[in-house]
């Protein structure tokens, strides 16, 4: 099975991370789970807000991705 690697850059996006992650991205990555495996990259580049926070709870919520 192929693999695609999503890289998602994410910097002070505190009111929009999770709708975009939960609403947007991971039911589309969710629907061509039966033809690819995928891993999700989340990548904090130093926001000054709560977006690792709520990176890692929302991590925490679906239970199979990382958080580094």
């Amino acid at each position: 099975m192929k693999k695609i690697s999503v890289v998602v850059p994410v910097y002070n996006e505190e009111k929009g991370i999770c709708h975009f992650l939960s609403k947007d991205l991971i039911p589309e990555l969710n629907r061509l789970e039966d033809k690819y495996n995928f891993e999700l990259i989340l990548v904090n580049d130093g926001s000054s807000d709560n977006t690792l926070t709520i990176l890692q709870s929302f991590i925490n919520e679906i239970g199979r991705a990382s958080c580094r």
